[in-house]
């Protein structure tokens, strides 16, 4: 879990510094002023008719052999209208049992999840869907976009790009909700920074930044900066070293560089962010979207654009949407979560580590039943640290923060001042009771900087 959370917190760090690096303006407000410029071109042009009209006529004769083209320009549209959205919406919940598809029955996948966007701002709708597999840390991407006539949708191509320290490449769009956007004014196209961690396994991992675009049927991305980690483990004292490569592109460049690429990229343009609502499953949960009634699946679609269009906030969708296990029972968590727990494994990008415990990273839970709960974490068998907590009782799940400049006197290393713990849901499977807690990091500034993925068992004792 260790190699993980590092990761996970040079990728926050890094993602933040992009965001500081935008300018004050929207992406928005590049289109408009772009269309401005046009139209003054326009005027200027219509002052001048008579002296163009006798250039061209002379170029018509110069070039008679030769043909003039300019490519169109796509249309950007700023936002899809509700009436628009909802016919086109229609067309997706008809067809969904093309991509409304199951975890149900395949192992690998541990996490799926279906968002609405219009990622080019052409006014049609797509539809993704992303896969998490419990290997190597691989997503998975499959986009469908509307048709022309608005009735139809039809696949989009992923473009992954390839290198020579990893072949997964997609980027990770579930994991990395929020990205940066731009507006390309030479080309009129819209980009969106987006991020991608891989497992090469035997301890190599690490994180490519990606300048990904939609465009003409096809997502294309091109990898502008990457990290490679090799992690070496003393299998003694099992402690571990790092070994970090960095690249431009698939060009090895020094640390330095690789932090100016990152905090410049892309420099001089007009940013904004842009998030994903995605409706989640786990694979532990029932997958079966195509058996909601149509009247939900219209209302979680739509709300998902609007994340995506800033109107609906993302943790209001998230809070609407984020479903509970379908195994077992019904459970009431301040009754069913009273007694010891244990940790059982721990998930971050797709890798799962399981625990017991000798192992050297491990803790435990105590809820009582007076609505508080201890925390416990042990190194190679020694009481490190123990926190207690109230449950919130307004948002009904427990959550506790640890702030760790007046536990442990400072921050660590990257950063990290606080740390959260909430548990997202119990549930039963093979006779025992689960509870997922979501564990993530945070820095002075509030910003997410790492965070995993935790289950714990009850003891049976």
């Amino acid at each position: 879990m260790k190699k993980r959370i590092i990761l996970m917190m040079m990728v926050g760090l890094m993602s933040t510094s992009v965001f500081m690096s935008g300018c004050g303006k929207t992406g928005d407000d590049a289109v408009v002023e772009d269309d401005k410029d046009d139209d003054e071109d326009d005027d200027e042009d219509d002052d001048e008719d008579e002296d163009d009209d006798d250039r061209d006529d002379k170029d018509d004769d110069d070039n008679d052999d030769e043909t003039d083209f300019r490519p169109s320009r796509p249309e950007i549209v700023k936002e899809i209208d509700s009436d628009t959205l909802l016919e086109q919406l229609k067309a997706f919940i008809d067809g969904r049992e093309e991509w409304a598809g199951t975890m149900n029955g395949d192992d690998t996948v541990w996490r799926i999840g279906y968002c609405i966007t219009d990622f080019d701002h052409n006014g049609r709708a797509e539809l993704t869907v992303c896969r998490e597999y419990d290997y190597a840390g691989y997503s998975g991407n499959v986009t469908y976009e509307i048709s022309e006539d608005g009735k139809e949708f039809y696949q989009v191509s992923w473009n992954a790009p390839e290198s020579d320290y990893t072949k997964d490449a997609f980027p990770d769009l579930i994991n990395y909700g929020t990205l940066i956007s731009y507006f390309d004014k030479e080309n009129h196209e819209v980009h969106y920074l987006t991020q991608a961690s891989f497992d090469n396994g035997n301890g190599n991992y690490g994180a490519v930044f990606e300048d990904t675009r939609l465009a003409a049927g096809a997502f294309d991305s091109e990898v502008y900066a990457a990290v490679v980690i090799q992690e070496t483990v003393d299998q003694t004292s099992y402690e571990s070293t790092y070994d970090y490569t960095y690249f431009s592109s698939d060009r090895e460049i020094s640390e330095s560089e690789y932090y100016d690429i990152v905090n410049g990229y892309p420099e001089e343009v007009v940013t904004e962010t842009r998030q994903l609502g995605f409706i989640q499953r786990w694979s532990y949960q029932d997958m079966y979207l195509k058996d909601m009634d149509d009247v939900s699946l219209k209302n979680a679609l739509y709300d998902s654009y609007c994340v995506f269009n800033g109107t609906l906030d993302l943790y209001d969708f998230e809070s609407m949407y984020e479903l509970q296990s379908s195994v077992g029972e019904e459970q009431d968590l301040y009754a069913d979560s009273v007694g010891m727990w244990s940790l059982y494994s721990s998930e971050v990008e797709g890798d799962i580590e399981y625990y017991d415990w000798e192992s050297p990273y491990f803790k435990t839970i105590y809820v009582y039943n007076d609505n508080t709960l201890d925390l416990n974490e042990y190194e190679y068998g020694e009481s490190v640290a123990s926190y207690r907590s109230h449950f919130d009782t307004v948002n009904y799940y427990p959550m506790f923060w640890i702030d760790m400049l007046s536990e442990l006197g400072k921050a660590d290393e990257y950063g990290v001042e606080k740390y959260s713990y909430e548990i997202v849901g119990i549930y039963q499977q093979d006779n025992r009771d689960y509870m997922e807690i979501a564990f993530d990091g945070w820095d002075k500034y509030e910003n997410w900087v790492c965070g995993s993925h935790l289950t714990f068992v009850r003891d049976e004792n």
